[in-house]
């Protein structure tokens, strides 16, 4: 499994992953092999890339079953895409599309979107931060979770990392989101008492 991004110096890093089957263990595992640096993106060039990376980490490309990337054309292509050049190489290495670029799960997307429409409720409002920022001065459990953060987190599109970190401040301030969301229901804010009601819908969801 691999996957390439551009790093804050403007070098295309590829993070390169490798699942297999412990026997020892009895148990499939997952390890992270480390990083190259890729001098072209081409699905060529990775190809390239990735089979020297596991050759000098000593694995049996021969004994590749599998390989798992996100839907780039520059991946997936069935003609010139990575997976397309490894299956070149190693025609049982079938591939998979990552599941989290193509998660169809209707009770993760709900999720996902009440989180992002929260988020963006309090972060274009002046009067709901405020709010949102009271109520949470009012939680120590919530305020110390936070760790001096005092807004939510938006979902990054892209970024798979940032969206974990925007959920995990989301979980944390829960109560927090909800209590100041009512509030400014109560106080007249429409929107934000619609935004109470799609989150306990959530809940009630998962509940059942």
């Amino acid at each position: 499994m691999a996957d390439e991004a551009t790093d804050c110096s403007t070098k295309e890093q590829i993070a390169l992953y490798v699942r297999y089957f412990n026997r020892q263990q009895g148990e499939v595992c997952e390890e992270f092999l480390g990083y190259r640096e890729a001098s072209s993106t081409t699905g060529q060039a990775l190809a390239e890339t990735f089979l020297e990376a596991l050759d000098e980490y000593g694995i049996n490309i021969d004994q590749m079953r599998g390989q798992g990337y996100d839907g780039a054309a520059n991946m997936a292509g069935v003609h010139r895409g990575v997976q397309a050049r490894i299956r070149e190489r190693v025609p049982l290495a079938l591939y998979t599309h990552c599941r989290a670029h193509s998660c169809k799960e209707t009770i993760v997307r709900n999720m996902m979107d009440t989180v992002q429409t929260a988020a963006f409720a309090f972060d274009y409002s002046a009067k709901r931060l405020l709010n949102f920022e009271e109520c949470l001065a009012n939680d120590d459990e919530a305020r110390m979770a936070m760790n001096r953060k005092t807004k939510l987190k938006t979902l990054c599109e892209t970024r798979w990392f940032s969206r974990v970190d925007a959920l995990n401040t989301f979980l944390k301030c829960f109560a927090v989101v909800v209590e100041s969301l009512e509030e400014l229901g109560g106080d007249g804010d429409s929107k934000a008492r619609g935004y109470a009601l799609s989150i306990k819908q959530y809940l009630m969801e998962i509940e059942s």
